[in-house]
């Protein structure tokens, strides 16, 4: 198998952003659906889903190929289309906090903080009580890493598209236990090299916008939101989850031509920032997606 640090890789699967639905698109190519092997339930993959969130009740009834209208376990990867090349599937994400109804017990119903011009921390200025609903969020991280890295183990697909990035996520609920890793390919990276102006001005607004999108709709609005963000900086691309430390580094710099650079997370103990990673780079893999068919349909 090809490494894409290295080589230029048929692609199997492509992302993007659906900031109408809050939804992570994955556009397996229809090779992988013909090869893709069913995954048993006995599987070591599937058994460490099973015991790490065990006994979760989402976590019950499991769906073993791509075959079917859902993948994974539940329903949460759900499949949409299928067009010539590519089989559609959609992850919509989930309203993680939720209001109870109930007055916050912390502040009186007030909202605000003891702090002047500070939102009371537990219910976030709202004045209500707020209950997490994390369950669905695992779900969805455990899934889509099971689905992607079973993906990168089909055979080569015969396209002359390049995998632009592939991913990865932890699922586990502990500190640092939804850690965000992949590696970008070497198209995109050049891409990154070659025209970072058009890439700050015009591709990195919208990804910050997803990872706004996303984070708000899982969490609701808070002040946290005015450090999300992403940067590309003296051959450094970033990206910052929400909360000072929490984001995401390439592991090298863009200046070697030819060459794809893997990413990796830090400080992301939640799904809720690994989500918000995910979109972002969702939204980056799908800007770039329309911009390779641009300049090809340019040159041709």
């Amino acid at each position: 198998m090809k490494n894409m640090i290295y080589h230029r890789v048929p692609r199997k699967y492509h992302l993007h952003w659906d900031c109408l639905r809050y939804s992570i698109v994955v556009s397996v190519h229809n090779d992988c659906i013909r090869t893709f092997k069913t995954i048993p339930m006995t599987s070591p993959w599937v058994q460490g889903i099973r015991e790490a969130h065990c006994p979760d009740p989402l976590f019950c009834t499991f769906h073993p190929d791509l075959q079917g209208e859902f993948f994974g376990f539940g329903s949460c990867i759900r499949k949409t289309h299928v067009h010539r090349d590519y089989t559609e599937f959609i992850i919509a994400l989930p309203q993680i906090r939720k209001d109870t109804g109930l007055t916050c017990q912390e502040c009186g119903g007030t909202g605000e903080h003891d702090v002047p011009l500070r939102n009371c921390i537990h219910c976030h200025g709202t004045g209500k009580k707020i209950k997490d609903d994390w369950d669905t969020a695992y779900l969805i991280t455990s899934n889509l890493s099971l689905m992607l890295n079973t993906i990168e183990a089909c055979e080569e697909t015969s396209t002359t598209e390049s995998q632009l990035a592939t991913l990865s996520a932890l699922s586990q609920r502990c500190e640092k236990g939804s850690s965000v890793s992949g590696v970008f390919g070497a198209d995109l990276m050049d891409v990154l090299r070659t025209d970072p102006k058009m890439v700050s001005l015009m591709l990195l607004p919208n990804v910050t916008d997803a990872m706004i999108t996303a984070n708000q709709h899982m969490m609701g609005p808070r002040w946290e939101m005015g450090l999300i963000g992403t940067s590309l900086e003296e051959g450094h691309l970033a990206f910052n989850s929400g909360s000072e430390g929490r984001g995401l580094n390439l592991s090298g710099t863009i200046d070697e031509p030819g060459r794809g650079c893997r990413f990796s997370s830090h400080n992301i103990d939640t799904p809720a920032q690994a989500l918000t990673i995910i979109a972002g780079i969702a939204s980056l893999v799908g800007q770039l997606t329309i911009h390779a068919s641009g300049q090809t349909a340019a040159t041709s």
